[in-house]
């Protein structure tokens, strides 16, 4: 049988088709193959690589020659060459994290008598459309890896240039130390991970090297010590430093390691040693100049009472006037002695003789002491002192000095107002505490002196030595309770005293 020619003819062509969109479809392959290696080169700049990129996508097109391509990426713009803007386009976007910052453009520069065939096949636009989706996945991860770099630089630049020692230790190795922990300890290699223990004051050097041994077992989930140390490098006359050192665990590269961090103290603990004795030394200007001033008034009497004596003592007329100038000396005395027991009194205040007692009695004796004084001084008093209050643990003379002290306090307070000078005391119980409060209608105390007024030997008064308040505020904490400062409804000061209660012991058992 003879063959049919046109059947030939039809085969022919449907072999040269298939053929053809093979060498499309290979095309094809060996650009993403081409695009798969240039993503590749990790040290690339990425510039460079959409550069190298948008250069390749042509030759996967039908026409390479007539085809011309566009990256836009921010502000950035990579071209073939040549590359003309046509009516025949093709465009996607580019996205990192669903965010358009950018797009992928081919174009046409000319369209060639193509017959029937469209001037992009359909393969051309899903490559263009997957190509677009591995750039967008490129550029996030690029510059996630850009963005993590810096921050490894930044942090890196600061771990470098801290003034905190720092080093990481790894099975028992040290594998990093910035400048200022070279400083301290040495630099590497190192035996000990601590500096060597000739540089450490041997009072120390035990205390060390247990901290040594906790780093070496790698079992501390955290270690905080201080010592002493001679700066490694430094000559025999370098003077001791004292650091603050803190070993905790960490993740470093992957691997469970120990980050050490060592301070050096020195500075600090200096200023705070200056910044003690300036505040000791002031609280010594503070009570002596106190102290002067209350002895100072009673010692001018003594001295003007001594020489109106030398004037009638031999004159038998004026035994009555000696006895006279004799008890107002014999008062003077009293009260520097009373200056004298209250700075005593403060510097060593008497141990607390604890017992049972209602609270109620010893309030009762401080008013009873200040009565005739509040009244003559135009002070009214108003009590309310619960008669149900639980029995408490506290020395009944202590609390009288302190609700004494407070009494007073307010009176002084108070001493230059022409009228409306009054004093509450209260008392009361809570579920754990018995309290008494004291109130006044004077200045008060401003809230930014709240924090001050209890420390030794403040006072905002010319003539006061500022032992009161600290007074009672060591009575109070001697029996474990709280002493605090308030505004009171009278418009001064509330000063609050809280005892503990004894729970198992109840009035009138």
């Amino acid at each position: 049988m003879k063959p049919d020619p046109v059947k030939i003819s039809r085969q022919d062509d449907r072999l040269k088709h298939t053929i053809a969109q093979l060498t499309e479809r290979n095309k094809e392959m060996n650009c993403l193959y081409a695009i798969s290696r240039i993503i590749e080169q990790q040290n690339m700049p990425l510039g460079d690589t959409l550069q190298q990129i948008v250069s390749t996508l042509p030759t996967a097109w039908q026409h390479p020659q007539s085809t011309c391509a566009r990256i836009v990426l921010h502000d950035m713009t990579f071209l073939t060459d040549p590359f003309e803007e046509t009516r025949w386009e093709l465009t996607f976007p580019l996205l990192v994290s669903g965010q358009r910052v950018g797009q992928l453009d081919v174009y046409r520069r000319y369209a060639e008598d193509d017959g029937d065939e469209p001037v992009f096949l359909k393969e051309e636009k899903e490559l263009l459309e997957a190509v677009a989706g591995r750039l967008g996945k490129t550029i996030e991860r690029r510059q996630t890896e850009a963005a993590l770099q810096e921050s490894e630089r930044r942090f890196r630049d600061l771990v470098e240039n801290a003034i905190t020692g720092i080093s990481i230790i790894q099975e028992n190795k040290i594998v990093y130390q910035n400048q200022a922990q070279e400083k301290l300890l040495g630099p590497l290699p190192r035996k000990h991970v601590l500096g060597d223990y000739e540089n450490i004051h041997p009072d120390d050097v035990e205390m060390v090297l247990q901290a040594s041994r906790d780093i070496e077992k790698g079992e501390i989930p955290k270690l905080d010590l201080d010592f002493r140390l001679i700066p490694a490098g430094a000559d025999d006359d370098h003077p001791m430093k004292r650091v603050y050192c803190r070993v905790m665990p960490m993740d470093y590269h992957g691997k469970e390691s120990i980050l050490i961090n060592i301070v050096d103290m020195t500075q600090i603990m200096e200023l705070e040693q200056l910044l003690f004795r300036q505040d000791k030394m002031a609280s010594l200007g503070r009570v002596a100049a106190g102290i002067a001033h209350e002895i100072r008034n009673p010692l001018s009497g003594i001295n003007i009472y001594l020489n109106a004596l030398e004037k009638v003592i031999d004159r038998p007329e004026s035994r009555p006037k000696v006895d006279q100038i004799i008890n107002q000396l014999k008062s003077a005395s009293r009260k520097i002695e009373s200056v004298i027991k209250r700075v005593m009194d403060f510097a060593k205040p008497a141990e607390p003789k604890l017992a049972l007692v209602q609270i109620r009695e010893p309030i009762r004796d401080a008013l009873n002491l200040t009565a005739v004084t509040l009244r003559k001084s135009g002070i009214s008093i108003e009590t309310d002192l619960d008669g149900r209050l639980p029995l408490c643990y506290a020395d009944p003379n202590l609390i009288e000095v302190a609700v004494l002290n407070l009494i007073n306090n307010a009176a002084e307070a108070m001493a230059r107002m022409e009228a409306g000078k009054e004093i509450r005391v209260l008392s009361g119980s809570t579920e754990t505490d018995v309290f008494i409060e004291v109130s006044d209608s004077g200045p008060g105390v401003s809230p930014n002196l709240r924090n001050k007024v209890f420390d030794p030997f403040f006072t905002t008064k010319n003539d006061g030595t500022g032992i009161g308040l600290s007074l009672c505020h060591r009575i109070v904490s001697d029996h474990k309770g709280t002493f605090s400062v308030a505004e009171s409804d009278l418009g001064g000061a509330l000063f609050r005293i809280e005892i503990p209660i004894r729970k198992d012991v109840m009035p009138g058992e």
